[in-house]
C-alpha cells in the first residue's frame, strides 16, 4: 500500500475522515491538487469548494452540527445526587469484575446523559473569548454561486456574486 493509502487507514483507526476531496488548488497549467485538507472525527454535514479569485488556493466551507453539555451547576448538584442516592445492589450480585464495570459504567453514563444533556449550539453567536462561531452563510453563498458556471454571463448573476464576493472580502480585510 502507497503511502497516502497508510495514512488514510491510520487516521481512519481513530475515526478521522476527510471531508474535502475534490481539487483545492490550480496551477497555472491547469493541474489541479487537493492540498488543503480538512479533517475531523465529526459527522460533516455538508461541504463544498468555492474560488476566491484571490490566489491559486480555493476556499472550503464544511457545516457541522456542534453539540455541548449544559453543565449548570443544578445539573451538576442533580448528577451528583442520582450517583448518592443509587443504591448499586445490582453490582452486589456480581462477582465477575467485567461485569461490575459494564454495570457500573452503564448506571453512570445514563445518569450522566441524563443530568447533563446534549444541546446544539446555535450558529452566528460569539464566545466569551470573542471567537466568532458562523454559520460561513456568505462562503456557502458564493460556493453555491460559483458552481453554476452556465449563468456567469447574465448580468444578474454576477452582479450578485460580485456584491458577496465584496462582502467577504470587506469582512476578512483584504479590502
Amino acid at each position: 500500500a502507497g503511502k497516502e493509502t497508510r495514512n488514510a487507514y491510520q487516521l481512519n483507526e481513530y475515526n478521522i475522515k476527510p471531508h474535502i476531496r475534490e481539487p483545492t488548488t490550480f496551477d497555472r497549467g491547469g493541474a489541479a491538487t487537493c492540498i488543503d485538507n480538512s479533517f475531523s472525527n465529526m459527522e460533516v454535514l455538508s461541504a463544498c469548494v468555492g474560488d476566491t479569485y484571490l490566489s491559486d488556493h480555493t476556499f472550503q466551507v464544511c457545516k457541522f452540527d456542534i453539540k455541548r453539555r449544559n453543565y449548570s451547576p443544578n445539573n451538576i448538584k442533580l448528577f451528583e445526587n442520582c450517583l448518592i442516592t443509587e443504591t448499586w445492589d445490582s453490582l452486589k450480585s456480581k462477582t465477575n469484575f467485567n461485569e461490575k464495570f459494564k454495570i457500573c459504567s452503564g448506571i453512570f453514563y445514563t445518569y450522566y446523559n441524563e443530568c447533563f444533556p446534549e444541546q446544539l449550539v446555535k450558529e452566528n453567536v460569539v464566545s466569551k473569548n470573542g471567537l466568532h462561531i458562523g454559520s460561513g452563510s456568505l462562503h456557502l453563498q458564493l460556493c453555491e454561486m460559483s458552481k453554476m458556471e452556465k449563468c456567469i454571463n447574465n448580468p444578474i448573476y454576477t452582479d450578485k456574486f460580485k456584491k458577496i464576493k465584496e462582502k467577504i472580502q470587506r469582512r476578512s480585510g483584504l479590502r
